[in-house]
């Protein structure tokens, strides 16, 4: 709900989850959050998305914490279809998801950007779903100074999403450009 009035009330703010545990929530209700912030934000909506690391917390929703990542990646993959597509339909081991209608749809294509958190373990996804990353470890400057490296792509990117969450001190001309059209306000 605060994200909701903060979106209402601010023209250039961008605004953003960190993080959703997306493994312990329906796919349908998030994917219908997401794209409603996103309409009410005028695209100005970030998903920070994690698997958990709370094994108890899994248990409780009922998710197993050995298959939590495979879930998640099928729970996200459906919220992208429900974004994207006009019909949406989904089938993989946990997710069965029978053709559905679902608005609204988001305001950023082919959706808002998506942010990974976690350390370097989270690496593989961000590459897969070209998305961004939320650290909950080193920058990736320390990364960088220790040897090991921040996320690379291994697709071509599905998204212009910087590869690190921004920062007001490194946020990208090319990021600011995007929304270059929310000038002007708070």
């Amino acid at each position: 709900m605060a994200l909701t009035a903060a979106a209402t009330v601010t023209r250039t703010l961008l605004l953003g989850t960190g993080v959703a545990l997306i493994a312990q929530r329906d796919p349908i209700i998030t994917a219908k959050e997401v794209a409603t912030l996103d309409q009410l934000s005028n695209g100005r909506f970030l998903f920070g998305v994690g698997i958990g690391w709370n094994r108890e917390e899994m248990e409780s929703h009922g998710t197993d914490p050995k298959a939590r990542g495979k879930l998640a990646d099928e729970l996200l993959e459906t919220m992208q279809a429900i974004w994207t597509r006009e019909i949406a339909e989904y089938h993989d081991d946990f997710v069965n998801l029978d053709p559905l209608y679902a608005w609204p749809k988001p305001v950023q294509r082919p959706h808002p950007p998506l942010y990974f958190g976690g350390g370097p373990a989270a690496f593989p996804r961000i590459a897969r779903f070209g998305g961004g990353w939320y650290a909950v470890s080193p920058s990736s400057d320390e990364l960088a100074a220790s040897g090991m490296s921040a996320p690379k792509r291994t697709l071509e990117p599905v998204s212009d999403a910087p590869t690190t969450c921004p920062r007001f001190s490194d946020f990208s001309s090319k990021w600011r450009t995007r929304f270059s059209h929310l000038r002007g306000g708070s």
